[in-house]
């Protein structure tokens, strides 16, 4: 049904999944999510990017990296709009990855004005926590964490 892949994030169904990704939370909180996002980071140890694949079409992507020894962070969350549960399907393979890599906890930001991802990561098990790093001073950031 879904294949998930690690793939570079300059990779051509990545640089069109991201598109879609920035042009929806334009639409939805008024910039693209990026300015505190470094895609670099998804290629150091114990991180990773990835695309779900469906009928080798890609469909949804994510990133990890390394927040401290124990602690991961996932950005850049996407899942096309569809009835088969890619996004549940995605954050449990992040999850998975996160704790093959050794972590025991997983972070995440979204903005508030962003319902539909607060409510989905409540759904699979995030709750809210202290804001952390580069959110601490944004009004708006939604952080929320997950032990794993």
């Amino acid at each position: 049904m879904i294949e998930f892949k690690s793939m570079s994030v300059e990779s051509a169904g990545a640089r069109m999944l991201l598109n879609e990704l920035n042009t929806t939370l334009i639409s939805i909180i008024g910039h693209n999510g990026t300015k505190y996002v470094h895609y670099e980071e998804f290629a150091e140890e114990r991180a990773v990017f990835i695309i779900g694949y469906v009928d080798g079409e890609p469909m949804c992507c994510a990133g990890l990296r390394r927040a401290d020894d124990t602690t991961a962070e996932i950005k850049r969350v996407f899942a096309r709009k569809n009835k088969i549960g890619l996004a549940t399907m995605l954050m449990a393979e992040m999850e998975r990855i996160a704790r093959e890599y050794g972590y025991t906890r997983v972070l995440l930001e979204c903005r508030d004005r962003n319902t539909h991802a607060v409510e989905f990561y409540h759904r699979v098990g995030y709750t809210e926590c202290a804001k952390y790093g580069v959110f601490v001073n944004e009004d708006d950031a939604v952080c929320m964490d997950k032990y794993l």
